[in-house]
């Protein structure tokens, strides 16, 4: 019976699977990669590469919907002052009593509305004697 050999135990097999991750403490990545991992991070790379252009197209375009939405805007105001600053004249020469309204805009001269003001008093004077040639004919 002492012919039998005796094996030596056998430390228990490790079980290794792929999808398993090493963690290392060390900061060095190891030395080699898997071909499968290399090309798998060169994809994901490149997505995060695409999904960053798109993000900066998306913004350039939001910034070009600002810009015209604040050109716009800019247009809508200049036209309600142009409006305003119309009826601010009208309203000092067709208001009884010369009644002017309390808020002047600011961005008005005074010269600028004593022109607007003789305009519209020889527009005014024309219409009268447009308006009595009428009279006249439709007398006659």
């Amino acid at each position: 019976m002492l012919n039998k050999i005796v094996k030596p135990p056998q430390p228990p097999k490790k079980e290794t699977s792929k999808e398993s991750p090493v963690i290392r403490n060390d900061p060095l990545p190891p030395l080699f990669v898997k071909v499968e991992k290399y090309n798998e991070i060169l994809k994901h790379l490149e997505e995060l590469d695409s999904h960053i252009n798109n993000f900066r197209e998306v913004l350039n375009e939001l910034n070009k919907s600002e810009e015209e939405l604040k050109k716009r805007l800019n247009l809508t105001e200049q036209t309600l002052e142009k409006i305003a600053e119309t009826l601010f004249i009208l309203n000092t020469k067709i208001r009884p009593g010369g009644k002017v309204p309390k808020k002047i805009p600011e961005h008005v001269s005074h010269e600028d509305l004593l022109k607007e003001a003789e305009d519209l008093e020889d527009y005014l004077k024309t219409m009268r004697e447009a308006m009595e040639k009428i009279k006249n004919e439709i007398n006659r």
